[in-house]
């Protein structure tokens, strides 16, 4: 019988998977771009095969390991990933390059074979937010571009895909067309438009686990029709009150052209396919079903060359971060709207069964649901048009094993989740 691993909290997984004796990390030092550059270098490119298509329980194991990094507790995820996903390493990071900050990065050990990607987590970050570059080796200079954002910012997370994102011949399930790989289709190696992937099971166990976590997802184009940045939320209208804030940010400082899905450009590229993009804007299906509007949390970025290429260019958009997304010792969620939507914690909690306060300002769509810390919805709690107010609901354990949850909201503007231990 195949071992099923799943985390459902830090108590049971240090006990379904002993930690490793306290110092057996890889420790070590140097210029966290330089090491981002040398693991771009190592990947597969364009039609080499080099993305291994996980099965359904690497997937799991990756959720495993992403749980535990979400809740800092690396020497569990060393243990698993020493365990279960062999062909990678947990390295303690000390960039010197920058602050002497200390990271924890999950790299694939050379030579690369899987393809998965590289995952980093800073313990002492400043901001939330999740710098993300599914294409490394397609969108030239995002990762070092990425890696600066990434520790300048003090974001809390780092995603980059492994592979070219035309490395393999067989096409993406996810909807969309494209006309990058030259048969106008995505590929299972485009981690921006494939589910069944490490990047996406990252992505929805961190999303899933913090309410006001940002994803920058940052890409590259040639295109005449778009400015040098161009910024969306992954949907067609409805762009949120921070992208013009940070819009006004960079364009105080001269040089670059910059606009705003929403605002009259021209550029089409919204990135209303990525699924990074609908998890976070509340797809049930996001490899085949667009989000039906933003919450403001996924921030796509796309940038012409001479942007990416220039750390002076892509400095402002740095900047313009730093002074619009609030530090976490200060304002954690710096959108200037009035919040529609708010939950009360579960109560009681531990607890067989509990009840949650919802309560909307404004008729609206709302989707309240039990999460694992994978990411996974267990259970619908409701699904549809709400009426001003405050609601109960209650939560009953079914056939949900002991174990932690989360209990999210998704409305219009916001995405609100509570933690919650059910117990027997």
């Amino acid at each position: 019988m195949r071992v099923f691993v799943r985390f459902l909290g830090a108590l049971l997984f240090i006990s379904a998977f002993p930690p490793a004796a306290a110092g057996t990390i890889v420790q070590e030092s140097g210029d966290l771009v330089d090491e981002i550059i040398d693991i771009k270098n190592a990947m597969p490119g364009r039609d080499s095969e080099g993305f291994d298509v996980p099965t359904v329980q690497e997937l799991e194991n990756w959720r495993a390991v992403a749980g535990a990094m979400l809740i800092h507790d690396f020497v569990s995820a060393d243990s698993l990933v020493s365990a279960e996903l062999p062909d990678y390493e947990m390295v303690e990071f000390l960039d010197t390059g920058f602050q002497n900050a200390v990271h924890y990065l999950l790299r694939e050990r050379l030579p690369v074979s899987r393809g998965w990607g590289t995952y980093i987590v800073n313990p002492n970050h400043e901001r939330s937010i999740m710098v993300q570059v599914p294409h490394p080796r397609y969108d030239l200079d995002t990762h070092i571009e990425g890696a600066d954002l990434f520790r300048q910012t003090g974001s809390r997370f780092f995603l980059m895909a492994g592979t070219h994102r035309c490395a393999n011949d067989s096409t993406s399930p996810c909807s969309g067309t494209s006309s990058v790989c030259g048969d106008g289709t995505y590929h299972v190696s485009d981690m921006a438009h494939y589910t069944d992937a490490p990047f996406q099971a990252v992505h929805e166990v961190f999303d899933a686990g913090l309410s006001h976590l940002y994803a920058m997802s940052l890409h590259g184009n040639g295109r005449s029709n778009c400015e040098d940045i161009f910024l969306s939320n992954g949907h067609g209208s409805g762009s949120s009150p921070l992208l013009f804030s940070i819009k006004n940010a960079v364009l105080s400082e001269a040089g670059l052209t910059v606009a705003v899905a929403g605002d009259g450009s021209s550029c089409p590229l919204i990135g209303s396919t990525n699924v990074q993009g609908r998890v976070t804007n509340g797809s049930p299906d996001p490899c085949s079903t667009p989000a039906a509007a933003n919450n403001g949390y996924f921030i796509h970025v796309e940038q012409h060359r001479s942007v990416r290429e220039d750390p002076v260019e892509y400095g402002k958009l740095i900047s313009a971060v730093n002074q619009t997304i609030g530090a976490v010792t200060g304002i954690v969620d710096p959108l200037p709207v009035a919040r529609a939507i708010t939950l009360a914690p579960p109560w009681p909690n531990p607890g067989r069964a509990a009840t949650v306060q919802l309560s909307v300002t404004v008729d609206q769509n709302v989707t309240l649901g039990v999460f694992d810390v994978t990411g996974r919805r267990r259970m619908v709690l409701f699904q549809g048009m709400l009426s001003a107010g405050t609601h109960p609901f209650h939560v009953e354990r079914v056939s949900l094993p002991q174990g932690r949850y989360w209990i999210s909201a998704y409305g219009t503007d916001a995405r609100v989740s509570h933690p919650w231990m059910m117990i027997r």
